[in-house]
């Protein structure tokens, strides 16, 4: 396995996501994905403010935040890295036509480690925790979410994801 200057290990079990669903559950505790890397921009940043009526000079005035937040500038909302992780994972994992569509079940565990400066891009490391199939058919997964802020040491977050993928009717 070989890491970028920063400690985040670059390659990735060979996932299938089809082997997966047929019951190969050899990629439990292993990394499947890490996702491109996506720019937190601070129209991100202002329109998630926006959105969840959370106005704050932290994140919302740049020059404010140049000159009174110990980051040197706008940060994005903790909330908004944890709502891209949806957006992350889509990127990193295509599901195969046979997955009508997937479904959050909740988080386990949130940790909120860096702030992602205004600007910053942001990736993430999926772990495969656990995953079986429901007797609804559905298939329950587990995973373990890194997100990394490019060019930092410390992960911007860690979260642990409960969800289930809904098949699509043969």
């Amino acid at each position: 396995m070989t890491s970028d200057t920063h400690g985040f290990a670059e390659e990735t079990a060979a996932f299938s996501p089809v082997a997966l669903l047929s019951g190969d559950t050899s990629f439990v505790g292993e990394k499947i994905a890490i996702s491109p890397w996506v720019m937190v921009t601070q129209a991100d940043i202002d329109l998630f403010g926006q959105a969840t009526k959370d106005p704050d000079p932290m994140h919302d005035d740049p020059e404010w935040a140049q000159q009174n937040s110990p980051f040197g500038g706008t940060i994005a909302y903790g909330f908004q890295t944890l709502s891209l992780l949806s957006h992350l994972n889509h990127l990193a994992l295509p599901w195969p036509d046979t997955v009508a569509y997937g479904l959050n079940y909740g988080l386990q565990r949130v940790r909120f480690l860096h702030p992602v400066i205004a600007g910053a891009s942001i990736r993430t490391h999926i772990y495969l925790n656990g995953f079986c199939r429901e007797n609804d058919g559905r298939c329950r997964f587990e995973t373990s979410d890194i997100v990394e802020i490019k060019g930092v040491e410390k992960p911007a977050l860690i979260a642990d994801r409960i969800g289930y993928l809904v098949m699509a009717q043969s």
